[in-house]
């Protein structure tokens, strides 16, 4: 029982220990930078030129109804989406920027398994990005706190909170 104690919280102190704000603005900017490098030239719009006999929604799609749209409405969201990735790298409107590189970032890589073309090799960075998107990642490392600090006329330093950038 001892050991199994031991290991608990050896896996908690890994998992849950308190993190700096510096390396979680690191990280988003590496993930989303990293994100948008490898889907730049990539185009999802002739996703949406396949007939609908090809169709064959995944559950998410199936359950939200969510259909797939006409090529000139896929490549405005994937313009959309370029910028939310971009924004969220930089640290610029932060929040907003995640949340809709999240939400576009579901639909844009989910539209080929709905086509039959399933693969896992995107599903943990869709993970990842929500993940990011309820963190407090633009805390720093951010134009968003760059500016505040500008504001605040003095260096920004985020109080260390044990819970918000493990």
């Amino acid at each position: 029982m001892r050991a199994l104690a031991a290991g608990v919280a050896r896996w908690n102190a890994f998992w849950f220990a308190p993190g700096s704000p510096t390396a979680l603005g690191v990280s988003r900017l590496l993930f989303f930078g990293g994100l948008l490098a490898w889907q730049w030239p990539h185009d999802f719009s002739p996703w949406g030129s396949y007939s609908s006999v090809f169709w064959m929604p995944i559950w998410l799609f199936d359950a939200l109804r969510v259909p797939a749209f006409a090529p000139h409405v896929i490549a405005v969201l994937q313009a959309a989406w370029k910028t939310a990735l971009f924004l969220s790298a930089v640290g610029l409107v932060t929040r907003p920027a995640m949340a809709v590189a999240f939400a576009l970032g579901v639909y844009l890589m989910g539209l080929p398994h709905n086509f039959g073309q399933t693969q896992h090799f995107d599903t943990l960075v869709v993970f990842a990005s929500g993940a990011l998107a309820l963190s407090r990642a633009g805390d720093a490392c951010s134009l968003d706190a760059w500016a505040a600090s500008l504001r605040a006329r003095g260096p920004l330093r985020p109080a260390p909170d044990p819970g918000e950038y493990t």
